[in-house]
């Protein structure tokens, strides 16, 4: 007698490792789906901050060396919760130009006017992106004190600037803002 017994699966064993596998490769693509999306979020989170530090560097630099206008104006000319306007010779070229900072949407800019030919500052502004993802929604991005510590909104006795940015990169979901503050005084208004 010869025994030909073949081993093989049914087709319900077949389709029970068929779901199992399925169920297996499932659950790993969603680990995968999520570990590259919290990956990816946390590369942009850091480089919008490190960028608003950058741009929180170059304000501070900036600010802290304004001077009268080329025309004689007083060194700060405008002054909201979103917008500051001043004067300073940032390109070391003997004039001083108009430096503007403002929230625009999520983006921080500067926007640079030089004096131009009769120093009324009325040529066109060359305009950059100092920080992205700016998210302060409501919160004051520049606050004004005078030389007892005090809010000021009067130009002529601001001594101190407040500068406080609220980075997100994705706003509608967790982790919160980050929040990154810093003051500025101004070296030549210190003794008015």
């Amino acid at each position: 007698m010869n025994n030909n017994r073949k081993c093989a699966f049914t087709i319900i064993e077949i389709l029970v490792a068929m779901a199992i596998s399925s169920i297996i490769i499932l659950i790993f693509n969603q680990f995968l789906i999520v570990g590259f999306k919290s990956t990816t979020f946390n590369i942009e989170q850091e480089e919008a901050i490190s960028e608003a530090r950058n741009g929180l560097d170059i304000i501070t630099k900036e600010i802290r060396g304004a001077n009268s206008s080329d025309n004689g104006s007083y060194t700060i000319s405008e002054t909201s919760t979103s917008t500051f306007v001043f004067y300073n010779d940032i390109n070391k070229d003997g004039k001083r130009e108009k430096i503007r900072y403002y929230l625009d949407g999520y983006n921080l800019k500067k926007a640079i006017t030089p004096p131009g030919v009769n120093n009324n500052y009325d040529g066109t502004s060359t305009v950059s992106v100092l920080s992205k993802y700016i998210n302060n929604r409501g919160v004051p991005v520049f606050k004004y004190y005078d030389s007892s510590n005090l809010e000021t909104s009067s130009i002529d006795r601001i001594k101190l600037i407040s500068i406080t940015l609220y980075v997100n990169v994705t706003p509608q979901r967790a982790p919160d803002d980050y929040i990154l503050e810093t003051s500025v005084t101004f070296r030549n208004l210190i003794n008015l």
